[in-house]
């Protein structure tokens, strides 16, 4: 022989003291004993399952590809539990999700609602403008009606402050509508109310010369002050602080 087989199916051209380094085969047949060597075919076959292996592994990873296998294992043991119906396994599962959606709802609804105060606040300001804008109309219209000047537009604006105090003006119809007098007297119409407010010393600095007190009495200072401060006209036109604080009071009597 010139070499031995490594595999045979018989030992029958094998010289007999050379038969002892051959062993049976599994699958039948007999190989020659040597250490650190595997058939070809049984290398193949490794090769091909180790690779078939190295496949199915990257197939599985990628099918659960970003998935925390505790978190997994956690959500199966709840799924088991939700199959079983054992109620107090259930409850801290129930309460964890029930706590995440307030959480979420409860974000939802207070964003909701400070839109809403944002949003109210807003037309509550425009409500304002709008009904300042409607009174304003109102109060200039009457003064024209009745013939009365105002000693100035800083006079509008006062006389628009105690409009107020007795008006209320509808910001969306522009009705104005009298408030309810705290001393019961019947409310009073704009034009009215004008006419008050022009035999009131303590208003008449607001019209012009020739309207309400000045063309009543010119020149003389009132002869009851009760403890009051009086001003000329000419000095309520350049008030002090002091001076409007004592007007706001109602401490102030008006002289020519």
């Amino acid at each position: 022989m010139d070499g031995l087989d490594f595999l045979l199916e018989s030992l029958d051209a094998v010289p007999e003291p050379l038969r002892q380094f051959y062993g049976e085969r599994k699958g039948g047949g007999f190989q020659l004993k040597v250490k650190g060597v595997a058939p070809k075919t049984e290398v193949d076959q490794f090769r091909e399952t180790n690779i078939r292996l190295m496949k199915e592994r990257d197939e599985i990873n990628k099918r659960y590809e970003g998935i925390d296998p505790d978190a997994a294992r956690r959500l199966a043991q709840e799924l088991d539990q939700l199959k079983t119906g054992n109620g107090e396994a259930l409850k801290p599962y129930i309460d964890r999700h029930l706590a995440a959606e307030r959480d979420a709802h409860g974000a939802e609804k207070k964003a909701l609602q400070e839109k809403l105060a944002q949003a109210l606040a807003a037309r509550e300001k425009l409500a304002g403008v709008v009904g300042r804008h409607h009174g304003l109309n109102a109060l200039r219209g009457a003064l024209s009606e009745a013939k009365i000047a105002p000693s100035g537009e800083g006079a509008i604006e006062d006389l628009y402050l105690r409009f107020e105090r007795s008006f209320s003006v509808n910001p969306e119809t522009g009705e104005v509508l009298p408030r309810e007098s705290p001393d019961g007297a019947a409310p009073l119409g704009v034009k009215s109310w004008l006419q008050k407010r022009l035999a009131d010393p303590l208003a008449s600095h607001l019209f012009a010369q020739g309207e309400g007190g000045a063309g009543r009495g010119a020149g003389r200072a009132p002869a009851n002050t009760e403890g009051k401060k009086v001003y000329t006209k000419a000095q309520l036109l350049a008030p002090t602080p002091q001076m409007l604080e004592e007007i706001s009071a109602g401490n102030v009597i008006v002289a020519d």
